[in-house]
């Protein structure tokens, strides 16, 4: 398995080069190009409670990842068609995402009782 290499051409060390660094939960190879973060804290979804969402640019897609003590695993994967630039949850419990072409565009699931 590799890494990749550095755009010098140089090969990524392995994870365990420094004892300080601890390496990915979860990684992807080819990757996702993840972006922005958030950590799920609504009730509105509550099987999302707690869960990380990340943005990916190359995958263009919305990733659900579920966290246990220090484990984590890619547990749902949303397609947008769109490259995913920034994950936001909303004051009522709903996301939001940010698609940055020439022009910001957001978009988002809501409830479907709302």
């Amino acid at each position: 398995m590799s890494w990749g290499d550095l755009y010098s051409g140089i090969p990524i060390p392995d994870h365990d080069s420094r004892p300080e660094f601890n390496p990915p939960e979860v990684y992807w190879v080819p990757t996702v190009a993840p972006s922005g973060l958030i950590i799920y804290s609504s009730v509105m979804f509550p099987k999302w409670a707690g869960n990380t969402f990340i943005g990916g640019l190359r995958s263009q897609s919305l990733l659900g990842i579920k966290i246990t003590g220090d484990q984590a695993e890619e547990v749902e994967r949303f397609p947008m068609e769109k490259r995913i630039r920034e994950v936001e949850q909303g004051p009522k419990g709903q996301y939001g995402f940010l698609n940055i072409k020439k022009v910001a565009v957001f978009c988002g699931f809501v409830h479907m009782n709302e």
